[in-house]
């Protein structure tokens, strides 16, 4: 079953069809906005309003987290012929903010929905032929005359990695800037995501075109997270200048009002599955979108999330100190807050007195690098999936319990302490699993976006608890 929407007949974002360099930027930004805040409303008297609330709630939360992670298509209890809500919601949403399909789609003729997005060339006739691997959407797939709109990384055309620079420098959709040997941009799909080259199973670009029955995919991958950063670079394509935004989806609960940016309804009579219809406006070489309205079909065997799937407990001995990182996703449909993490088991009134949590932090020296340094969390702080903490309790044994949503596999950020003497860092990686992993099972990608090798007996590693409530230590 594909997801149906207005405009989206291109790559990386919506219109490039019509405009093959440009981007689409969301409603309210001009260029001077440093954030664009949208609200996302229901439409009051919309069929399974209040089914609809708690998955968009998440949506809304995964966009504005804007986290890479891999594994996102997850196993499920579905059962055969319900679909998802919370994952047609994700795709939509990005679609509302001006993503389109990275895929050609179910339009491109049968069997050759995963080519990467593009439009044919002066013969008008799209070249489909997927070279030497046999599989559709990869770096060898031999195009012709195809004109490709989908943006790829200049270095290593992986749309599996999210670099540190995202912009005009590091991105392009010119197929002559390609990495030496490539033929064609790559996609985010599934099937690409087990070749060797990526090596990232189970992944595939929440916009990609192509939803299906019983799957679950509420994560964003990061050819999502790129194509988004390429677009909040601004007007100029240059990350960090004075145009750049960041985009803020508010949810606006069932509301009418004519301050909502994105409205969400169900309704039969507009689509057969699920659309995100558009208003654009052209200038400039972009578009920039003037309104934008999601419609569910109300007949379609909806499955509606609403309660965390993930819940887990460990204990805390008294009087030790204890490496922990949260084996559930919070921050989606459970608080991050430490307050509300671990206060219901530990009393909030004691911390900094029986019991105190560290995290080790990188912050910037002043001179394009980081320094790191132990960092005591304020009981209203956030905790972070991914990362490792330190957890220590003066007073008797205690049982955590953590809930949230199941996790994938999300990328943490490793940083080196440019003021040490030789360049080195510690960093506590909190790896988001219930069970145990080793280090052959882990990736390092580096600042260009390059897949760099990693083991267990790498002296550069020394190795943590690598159970599902662990954290790891590296340096």
């Amino acid at each position: 079953m594909m997801l149906n929407s207005t405009l989206v007949q291109s790559g990386a974002y919506l219109g490039s069809s019509l405009i093959p360099d440009g981007v689409t930027f969301p409603k309210g930004y001009t260029g001077t906005e440093s954030v664009v805040t949208l609200d996302v409303c229901i439409v009051p008297g919309s069929p399974n309003a209040e089914l609809m609330q708690p998955s968009l709630k998440n949506s809304i939360a995964i966009w504005n987290e804007r986290r890479s992670t891999s594994g996102n298509l997850r196993e499920s209890n579905l059962a055969a012929g319900l679909f998802d809500f919370e994952s047609t919601a994700l795709h939509e949403l990005g679609h509302c903010i001006g993503l389109g399909h990275p895929n050609v789609g179910f339009g491109g003729g049968d069997g050759n929905e995963e080519f990467t997005q593009s439009t044919p060339g002066a013969d008008g006739i799209p070249g489909f032929n997927k070279g030497s691997d046999g599989i559709a959407g990869t770096a060898d797939d031999i195009r012709g005359d195809d004109i490709n709109t989908h943006y790829f990384h200049k270095i290593t055309n992986n749309p599996f990695s999210e670099p540190v620079t995202i912009d005009s420098s590091s991105y392009s959709n010119d197929v002559s800037q390609l990495p030496a040997g490539d033929m064609f941009a790559a996609n985010a799909s599934r099937t690409a995501s087990n070749l060797p080259r990526y090596s990232t199973p189970f992944t595939e670009a929440a916009m990609q075109q192509g939803a299906f029955e019983a799957e679950v995919q509420r994560t964003l991958s990061h050819d999502d997270v790129s194509t988004l950063r390429y677009a909040m670079s601004g007007l100029d394509g240059i990350q960090g200048s004075a145009d750049d935004y960041r985009i803020v989806l508010r949810d606006g609960g069932v509301s009418s009002s004519t301050d909502c940016d994105i409205d969400i309804a169900m309704d039969a009579a507009m689509t057969s599955f699920a659309a995100c219809n558009l208003v654009p406006a052209y200038s400039g070489g972009n578009i920039t979108i003037q309104s934008s309205s999601v419609f569910f079909n109300p007949n379609v065997n909806w499955y509606y999330n609403n309660s965390p799937p993930c819940s887990e407990t460990t204990v805390l001995p008294q009087d030790t100190w204890l490496m922990f990182s949260s084996p559930c996703q919070i921050g989606i449909s459970t608080s991050a807050a430490l307050a509300d993490v671990l206060g219901d088991d530990l009393p909030g009134n004691r911390y900094n007195i029986d019991w105190v949590v560290y995290e080790y932090e990188y912050t910037s020296d002043g001179a394009n690098g980081y320094k790191g340094n132990y960092k005591k969390l304020e009981y209203t702080d956030s905790l972070r999936n991914g990362v490792g903490y330190w957890i220590y309790n003066k007073a008797s044994s205690a049982s955590l319990s953590i809930q949230g949503e199941y996790s994938s596999q999300i990328d943490s950020v490793i940083r080196v302490d440019s003021t040490s003497v030789n360049t080195e860092g510690w960093n506590l990686v909190g790896q988001p699993f219930r069970f145990p992993v080793v280090w052959a099972d882990t990736k390092v990608i580096s600042a260009d976006g390059s897949v760099l090798s990693l083991s267990e007996a790498d002296p550069a590693l020394e190795r943590g608890d690598a159970s599902g409530a662990g954290a790891t230590s590296c340096r």
